[in-house]
């Protein structure tokens, strides 16, 4: 982005914050991270139901979603703030989302709470030393199916397993690996506290969507009949994965 995009993005995320609806998002996303038959994660469904998710926050905007290349800036995107301060909770302390206030789902009483004292957390390159590299994302792209049995963190072939970071080395491996290493919100299911899960999750569909592109045909896709391409996925009113095969025009494709 330019300074002048960067601006306008987040202006728009400010003002869906203000909305109400960023945290309904955010609420989402953890109520759907709880290991139930509902997850999102560690199965078929994980990069449709993702590509919805993104289009929810993109709707709201009315702005286009930039990613975060994590294989060409290794560092964080500039202008969203920093890393957090270990003397206040690895709190992020500068940039745009100082004392945002941040939901986080109350598993003993099923209740979203609101942090406090507020902020954004961060504790970079604690849980992983470094971020994905080009390397990695290649050997995502040479996989010639989309998921296979047990279709969850062990499948041994697959786009959507080697993406997510179940397999691929060093572990924690390519999707998994941005989430550890930025650390803080991003390590659990309260990640869209942070607007960095946005730009990550961009960047994870675009390698979707180049995966797509090579492969000549995007309704490629498996998975046990549960999760099949006509079986609503769980939150998103319906929508199916089969809803979400067109592909994105992004800016460029890997």
């Amino acid at each position: 982005m330019t300074a002048a995009q960067r601006t306008s993005f987040i202006n728009a995320l400010q003002a869906v914050k203000s909305s109400g609806r960023y945290d309904e998002l955010t609420k989402m996303h953890q109520s759907a991270m709880l290991g139930n038959s509902n997850d999102w994660h560690r199965r078929p469904r994980l990069l449709p139901v993702h590509r919805w998710f993104l289009y929810q926050l993109e709707a709201a905007l009315g702005h286009p979603m930039p990613y975060w290349d994590w294989t060409r800036r290794r560092t964080l995107p500039p202008g969203l703030g920093g890393n957090g301060n270990a003397a206040q909770g690895y709190r992020v302390t500068d940039g745009p989302f100082v004392n945002w206030s941040c939901v986080v789902l109350n598993t003993t009483t099923g209740a979203f709470e609101t942090r406090t004292p507020a902020g954004i957390i961060r504790q970079i390159a604690t849980f992983a030393s470094s971020l994905p590299t080009s390397t990695q994302v290649a050997r995502v792209l040479t996989q010639t199916v989309y998921d296979s049995s047990p279709w969850n963190a062990t499948s041994p072939t697959g786009i959507r397993n080697w993406l997510e970071g179940g397999v691929g080395f060093p572990k924690p491996a390519v999707h998994n690996r941005v989430h550890e290493w930025v650390g803080g919100d991003l390590r659990a299911g309260t990640s869209p506290n942070d607007p960095l899960f946005w730009l990550h999750h961009s960047m994870v569909d675009r390698i979707y969507a180049s995966w797509q592109r090579r492969m000549g045909d995007p309704t490629i896709y498996a998975a046990p009949v549960s999760q099949g391409p006509d079986v609503g996925m769980p939150f998103t009113g319906g929508v199916t994965p089969r809803q979400m095969f067109p592909v994105p025009p992004y800016d460029s494709y890997l």
